[in-house]
């Protein structure tokens, strides 16, 4: 039975990560990426494709919110979270909050554990 549900995750996640390909493709204004992630929250690659969406629409203020709460809570997207918080903080010209707020999240990361 365990087998089964492992082999049926696996089988949605190959689902996910294939339907978030092709959302990628859509125009970057397309409602469909926000509406397919909050649908598939719960899985990290749903929320990884989130903050890739609004990078690349230009909303940098949403992803710097939304990276920074990702960064705090979610161990799942957590390297991803502080990788592309570290090069929203150079395009922003932020190096100051930069190192420390990297630093905070890995310290806040590495004490949860």
């Amino acid at each position: 039975m365990a087998q089964h549900l492992q082999e049926e995750s696996y089988a949605f996640e190959f689902y996910l990560e294939q339907s978030l390909k092709l959302l990628m493709k859509f125009p970057k204004e397309s409602p469909l990426i926000h509406e397919f992630c909050t649908n598939h929250w719960a899985f990290p690659s749903a929320r990884k494709l989130y903050m890739k969406s609004l990078i690349k629409r230009g909303d940098r203020e949403q992803a710097l919110i939304l990276l920074e709460e990702l960064a705090k809570k979610d161990s799942e997207v957590f390297t991803d979270c502080a990788i592309a918080l570290k090069d929203l903080y150079l395009q922003l010209e932020m190096k100051e909050k930069d190192d420390g707020r990297i630093k905070q999240s890995v310290t806040a990361f590495i004490t949860k554990k």
